[in-house]
């Protein structure tokens, strides 16, 4: 929009009949943004994801590292 940066992005999914969940990724500026949307029935304790992939990237940099 007129030389306008684009600073952030924030990916949105939604849930369609006979989902359970979904992972939306998308990258952006040297920035992976990720988005889950859940069905709680289908798909109980999605709550801790957020918690668990953050320990799996610091793990993935980690072994990067060595």
């Amino acid at each position: 929009m007129e030389g306008a940066e684009l600073e952030s992005i924030y990916p949105l999914s939604i849930i369609t009949d006979g989902m359970g969940i979904n992972f939306t990724v998308i990258s952006h500026a040297n920035k992976l943004c990720f988005a889950i949307a859940s069905c709680p029935t289908h798909q109980p304790g999605t709550e801790r994801l957020g918690k668990l992939m953050k320990a799996s990237y610091r793990e993935m940099q980690a072994a990067a590292r060595a």
